[in-house]
C-alpha cells in the first residue's frame, strides 16, 4: 500500500517535468522564431531606407504617372473629383473617402509644376466646397 503513493508521486513528477520542459522548449522556440523576425525586419528596413530609390512623376491632361526602381504606376484625372488649394497646397480627392487623396506641394514639385497642376485641377475637376 506505501509502494503505490510513490509510484503514482514519481510518475505525476515526471509528468509535470515533462510538462515544463515542453513548455520552455516552447517558448525557445517561439522566442528564436521572434528574433529572427526581427533581424529580418530590421535588415528589410534597412535595404529599403538605404536604397536610393529615386521617384519620378510625369503628368499631362490624361493622369499621372509614378516611376520608381520597383514599381510604376499611374492614376486617370476621372479617378478625382473634387480638387482644394488649402495653405500652399493642392489637394485631389476621390470621393467618397475624402482620406484617399493625392497631395501636391510647391516645394516637392516645383513652382512651375504646381502651378501647372493647379491649372489642371481647376479645368477638370470641381472645387471642393469648404463649410
Amino acid at each position: 500500500p506505501g509502494n503505490a503513493w510513490v509510484t503514482v508521486k514519481a510518475v505525476g513528477s515526471g509528468l509535470f517535468a515533462l510538462a515544463w520542459l515542453l513548455a520552455i522548449g516552447w517558448l525557445v522556440k517561439l522566442a528564436a522564431w521572434w528574433w529572427r523576425r526581427v533581424k529580418w525586419r530590421n535588415a528589410s528596413l534597412a535595404s529599403v531606407v538605404h536604397a536610393q530609390q529615386e521617384v519620378k512623376m510625369t503628368y499631362d491632361a490624361d493622369g499621372f504617372r509614378f516611376e520608381g526602381n520597383y514599381f510604376d504606376s499611374g492614376f486617370k484625372w476621372e479617378l478625382f473629383e473634387y480638387y482644394t488649394v488649402h495653405k500652399g497646397s493642392l489637394y485631389l480627392f476621390t470621393i467618397p473617402a475624402l482620406y484617399e487623396s493625392l497631395f501636391f506641394a510647391p516645394q516637392e514639385v516645383g513652382e512651375e509644376h504646381y502651378q501647372a497642376l493647379v491649372r489642371l485641377a481647376k479645368e477638370r475637376l470641381k472645387q471642393f466646397p469648404v463649410g
